[in-house]
């Protein structure tokens, strides 16, 4: 379903019920579009950030970046270990490796 809220934005509601599944894992939060890598953890889920793909370093945390180079883009390439319960992001560009535990 499918309405607009009274600032005219579309908003969604989803009901489900996933209750016959049985107990899962949530592996992580993984999101990009901010200005520096970083890893927090909510109620033990690991919320996993990736450093922007442009050409700024607008904070100490995040690393230098230089137009014409490798570190003028960044994104990962993650990779998930059930059985050590690890997320591992190899990184193109600026920035480094991860490994987080989930």
């Amino acid at each position: 379903m499918t309405r607009k809220s009274a600032r005219g934005e579309r908003v969604r509601r989803v009901a489900a019920d996933f209750g016959q599944q049985g107990k899962r894992t949530v592996i992580g939060c993984l999101f990009g579009h901010v200005h520096f890598d970083q890893t927090v953890y909510r109620d033990g889920i690991p919320m996993i950030s990736t450093l922007n793909a442009c050409t700024n370093q607008d904070f100490p945390e995040a690393p230098e970046r230089k137009v014409g180079t490798l570190s003028e883009s960044a994104f990962d390439i993650v990779t998930v270990n059930f059985g050590q319960s690890r997320v591992d992001t190899y990184r193109f560009g600026a920035g480094e490796h991860r490994s987080i535990s989930f």
